[in-house]
């Protein structure tokens, strides 16, 4: 129900970013908000992860290495920022949204 064209434009109209397609392609999606139009024609450029279909396998990576760095468990943030990157890039890399695989000396670390 949540992704249905008609609850997302209206989600729009509250002033949420809508998540499907259609809405962005709606006539009135533009005039809902000042920000729409611009919005409309960034997405293709965004390469942030939180519009991948791996979102959730990212953020889990992520939280992971900020758990561990948080707990102890893991004592150089360095290295758990290394451990999240090389994972993030392998997880992209496997997805073909980029040619370069991860560092291969950062996929051997450990987070304890």
């Amino acid at each position: 129900m949540w992704y249905l064209p008609e609850t997302q434009l209206e989600f729009a109209k509250k002033g949420g970013n809508p998540a499907v397609k259609e809405v962005l392609e709606d006539p009135s999606f533009d005039a809902i908000n000042p920000w729409n139009r611009a919005m409309k024609y960034m997405i293709p450029f965004n390469r942030d992860f939180y519009h991948s279909p791996k979102y959730a396998e990212l953020l889990a990576i992520q939280q992971e290495a900020f758990c561990s760095y948080v707990t102890g468990a893991m004592n150089d943030p360095m290295k758990a920022l290394h451990w999240a990157a090389a994972r993030q890039q392998q997880v992209f890399h496997e997805l073909g949204d980029t040619k370069k695989k991860a560092n291969p000396a950062y996929l051997k670390l450990q987070l304890n």
